[in-house]
């Protein structure tokens, strides 16, 4: 601001006075009293104005997503989340599973972990309802009658989302995640699934000779093959008869397993090997294996890194082994909602 700034101030005042309706013998005293006013606020303006601005900031820190990536026991592509569901959850409901919770909180440190209840998979749901590609899948997604069935169905869609590590609730984490990948395998590693079942014929129960379990499994958001078994699910839901809006549609024991149980699951895998190796993947390709193999991005484990203790396919006993999660069996969906 400029010196003769205070004096055009009091210029434009005097000439404001003049229009005034005031008794002649107020005007000077008034003049000079608003005159000194404008001319002490005029330096209050001029002194501020060529001070020297202080700029206090908080510091800046870089996204947390770099903290995740610096982090070395966190892999480059599968986000440190941990995923369970229990749909009708009450804290009371769970208390035979806390010992197992707390196995995957104690291995997975600055990982987040979530337990899944009904209300909140019906926010995903809803909230993926409003995208043009999956308007349909609200009336689908109740259309799956059974409990089974609709978990099954959201650990698809949750690390299809979101990405990170799904188990089940009677599973046990042995050892953390990183340890799952072989250090040579870790930057290419997009999904991770592991055996079941390896043994011809198909053991009791199951559908093929070497069958993927899917009570624990962990992959990259986005992923093709999470993606496309939960599109599967929804085209075979699709096709099921509704013969009445009031009518439940029925899913039997055997339907559950080929819909969104671990014979379907097999059927996606095989399908996303065969097109990462650029040749048919079967069964043939995996039995025997007892270390890691990377096919494109998915790694298969072996029948003790999951399944560690089942009495078949040669695996080890509870536990040992190259065991990474123990599954307790503690289930019983067959026959039920569940």
């Amino acid at each position: 601001m400029s010196s003769t700034e205070p004096s055009q101030w009091a210029e434009k005042a005097s000439i404001y006075l003049e229009t005034l309706d005031l008794p002649r013998y107020t005007r000077p005293r008034l003049t000079r009293y608003l005159i000194s006013i404008l001319a002490f606020l005029s330096l209050i303006v001029f002194y501020t104005s060529h001070q020297p601005s202080l700029l206090i900031s908080e510091p800046e820190f870089p996204s947390i997503s770099i903290y995740a990536a610096n982090n070395t026991n966190h892999l480059p592509h599968i986000p440190p989340k941990i995923w369970q569901i229990y749909l009708d959850y009450t804290p009371y409901a769970i208390m035979p599973y806390t010992s197992y919770i707390q196995s995957f909180i104690t291995h997975s440190p600055s990982h987040t972990y979530t337990l899944l209840d009904a209300h909140g998979a019906l926010s995903i749901i809803s909230k993926l309802s409003t995208s043009k590609t999956h308007a349909h899948i609200l009336p689908l997604f109740y259309a799956m009658s059974r409990r089974v069935l609709r978990a099954d169905f959201l650990r698809y869609l949750l690390l299809a989302i979101e990405g990170g590590v799904y188990s089940d609730m009677d599973t046990e984490m042995l050892r953390p995640l990183h340890d799952w990948v072989p250090d040579e395998y870790k930057s290419r590693t997009k999904l991770i699934v592991g055996l079941e079942a390896d043994q011809s014929p198909p053991v009791g129960g199951t559908t093929y000779e070497v069958q993927f379990c899917q009570w624990t499994l962990a992959g990259a958001a986005g992923h093709p093959a999470l993606w496309g078994m939960v599109e599967r699910i929804l085209n075979e839901v699709q096709k099921r008869p509704f013969e009445s809006p009031m009518k439940d549609v029925e899913f039997s024991d055997e339907e559950v397993l080929d819909i969104t149980g671990p014979a379907g699951w097999t059927e996606v895998v095989y399908e996303y090997l065969s097109k990462a190796a650029g040749e048919e993947i079967g069964w043939r390709n995996l039995t025997g294996m007892r270390s890691p193999r990377l096919f494109g991005d998915i790694l298969v484990l072996p029948i003790d890194a999951f399944a560690s203790g089942v009495p078949h396919s040669g695996a080890s006993g509870p536990g040992m082994g190259e065991a990474f999660v123990k599954h307790q069996f503690q289930g019983s969906w067959r026959g039920g909602d569940h």
